[in-house]
């Protein structure tokens, strides 16, 4: 059995269009990184914007002290405190943000803390009108959110990302996992798996793997083994390699940076109503999960590339029937996340690991655990089925 595993692995990492797909991803994903990092340089350079919270602040405390220029009642004098207070601590987030020479990222998140707080008070105490999301407004909820976050990067002492496009290593790992393999990796994983079977048929192999004394059940073993390595070693390595280099050029990043994730995520199967008061995990425990997640996603890409390929007779036939099938469930994963109960079991709502993570999918990490392992193998069991049984023309 491990001789013909041997065998397989050989024969796919030599391959010429292998090699040609590992090149294509490894270059994608540093154009990916590349273009983050001139945003970022870009951002860096363009002037800091002014922030209107400063100004909006004293709007609202020349409006109240034109009504009542002396001796304001005691509501409209807490008014004026607040608004005071915000435009101090809106001006100290902006003077500490552009300060030249130290860097004063510790008192722009503590200024950030002392302004949500001081709205929230606000909020509560009945000086601020609230208004929903809807209407344009800041919740509760949001300033809550905003708050816990900031107190998070100070008290674990991380300087928080200048913008969203700081290409850290794990930020690079975060963005690439979020926005590019959802659909790169399928993409990937299809066209090196898709011809497996059927390529031996174009190349009139079989007669010489089929005399060998090993029944099909073992050769079918080894070829779906070989490609769920294959697939894995590709997507793993560039993504290794990608990872390194941002990190050499722009810093790894801090392993306990906050993420908002879904906290129900491993306890329950379906999301349900998502708690407008987020929870944050680290992120090297968040990316681990989400790994997981992923590894499983490549497991059933692999199982379903093999079953295209063991019912096709040409493998440009089997390549194209997977990728087709594949693309429409990316244009149809819109409506379809909209069917609850339907989304919970079509493996494709998990194909994105962060927003599973994040609790903003139909099902949770545990049911996408127990949807794609099932799914994988049951896909793997008719196509061995088939395999065993087809009859092969040599």
């Amino acid at each position: 059995m491990s001789k013909i595993i041997l065998f397989e692995l050989k024969k796919q990492f030599i391959s010429v269009k292998n090699m040609v797909v590992w090149l294509l991803l490894l270059v994608t994903l540093l154009a990916f990184g590349s273009i983050n990092m001139a945003r970022d340089l870009q951002f860096k350079k363009e002037r800091l914007a002014y922030d209107n919270s400063a100004w909006d602040a004293a709007i609202q405390l020349n409006l109240l002290l034109q009504e009542y220029p002396k001796n304001p009642p005691e509501n409209v004098q807490k008014a004026m405190d607040l608004w005071r207070r915000d435009a101090v601590y809106s001006a100290q987030q902006r003077v500490y943000t552009s300060w030249v020479g130290e860097d004063r990222w510790r008192d722009v998140v503590l200024a950030n803390i002392n302004r949500n707080e001081n709205l929230l008070q606000g909020l509560r105490e009945g000086i601020i009108s609230g208004k929903s999301k809807s209407e344009g407004g800041v919740t509760e909820e949001d300033l809550i959110n905003n708050i816990n976050y900031n107190k998070y990067l100070y008290d674990n002492d991380i300087k928080p990302l200048n913008n969203i496009y700081q290409m850290t290593g794990i930020n690079f790992l975060y963005r690439v996992l979020s926005e590019l393999m959802p659909y790169l990796a399928a993409v990937v994983v299809l066209l090196l798996c898709s011809d497996c079977f059927a390529s031996e048929v174009d190349w009139g192999s079989y007669k010489f793997l089929l005399l060998q004394p090993y029944p099909r059940g073992k050769f079918f073993t080894a070829k779906v083994l070989s490609c769920l390595v294959v697939a894995l070693t590709v997507l793993g390595s560039s993504l290794l390699i990608v990872f390194v280099i941002m990190s050499v050029l722009n810093g790894t990043g801090s392993a306990k940076y906050p993420i908002a994730f879904d906290p129900n995520a491993f306890s329950s199967f379906a999301v349900t109503q998502k708690s407008e008061i987020l929870v944050y995990l680290g992120a090297s425990r968040f990316l681990l999960y989400a790994f997981i997640l992923f590894a499983l996603y490549i497991v059933f890409l692999t199982t379903f590339a093999c079953l295209s390929s063991v019912l096709s007779q040409e493998s440009l036939n089997a390549m194209t029937a997977s990728i087709s099938v594949t693309f429409a469930a990316a244009v149809l994963q819109s409506p379809i996340s909209r069917m609850t109960y339907f989304s919970l079991f079509w493996p494709f709502s998990y194909g994105n690991a962060v927003t599973v993570m994040a609790g903003d999918a139909a099902g949770s990490m545990l049911a996408g655990f127990i949807v794609l392992i099932s799914v994988s193998v049951l896909l793997v069991s008719i196509s061995r089925i088939i395999f065993i049984k087809k009859d092969i023309i040599c």
